[in-house]
Order: C-alpha cells, then structure tokens, then sequence
C-alpha cells in the first residue's frame, strides 16, 4: 500500500482530532498522480473528496486495512508505524507553514528506514507553495 499525508513543518497532522488544513488544488494534484487507481480513505476524508465519482474512492471505517498492493489509502490522524511493513512508498505533502498540532506523522522518515526519491512542488489554491516528497524503503 501507498501511503499518502499531510504534514506541516513540524509534522503535525490533526489539531482536536480534525485535520490542519486542506487544498483543492493538492486534491487534483494527488488525482492524477493516482491515475484510475482507487483511493482508500475514512468517511471525515471522504467529504473533502465530494466532487469524486463514487466509484473511484474506497471509503471504510479502516483504510489502511482495506487498502491492497499498490493501491493509495489517504491518511489523516492515524498511526502509520504500526503499518512500516506493509508500506510500499509514503507520499508526504507538506503544507510549508505551522499549524496548531497535537497529533504528528508517527512514522520516522528520516531515521534510516526510508529513502526520499522525488520532490515536487507546486502551487496550491490556497497554500503558496505545497511539497510533495515521496518516500520508498530502503534495501
């Protein structure tokens, strides 16, 4: 499975349980990154998505759990170390700015594990600059 989050300079992802922020843009961008794939999320993401076809997202209580080799499962506010194993890639988009936090990404993506292999970025709706960082594991 292909992990994909939102982070903020600190690695903060929810603040009281609900996300930090979001983008339309980032939205469109992370479409077409994914092709005609389907895109695992929880119901709270699923709203963010209401402009998808239903068909093309998988909506489920627990994504990460229905989510299957090489399909994407958007993230937010949940554990993703318990699942280091199963995780073929983690895209990482980064907000470039601080936000109130008091959940964090909990997966070390520096520690040695993984390996950074693309950087993009681009101009969000309402973001002036997002990053998308793509992260592999190493050996």
């Amino acid at each position: 499975m292909i992990a994909v989050v939102c982070v903020d300079d600190k690695g903060g992802v929810c603040f009281h349980n609900r996300r930090q922020s979001q983008d339309r843009v980032l939205r469109e961008y992370l479409l077409s990154r994914i092709g005609d794939a389907p895109l695992h999320l929880s119901a709270y993401s699923a709203k963010q998505f209401a402009e998808v076809p239903a068909e093309r997202l998988q909506v489920s209580d627990n994504p990460l759990a229905a989510c299957k080799q090489g399909e994407y499962c958007f993230v937010e506010g949940q554990a993703l170390s318990a699942w280091a194993e199963q995780l073929e890639a983690v895209v990482v988009f980064r907000w470039n700015r601080v936000y109130p936090a008091d959940t964090h990404l909990d997966l070390d993506l520096d520690g040695g594990h993984w390996t950074l292999a693309d950087r993009q970025e681009f101009a969000g709706y309402s973001h002036e600059k997002i990053t998308c960082d793509t992260y592999y594991p190493r050996g």
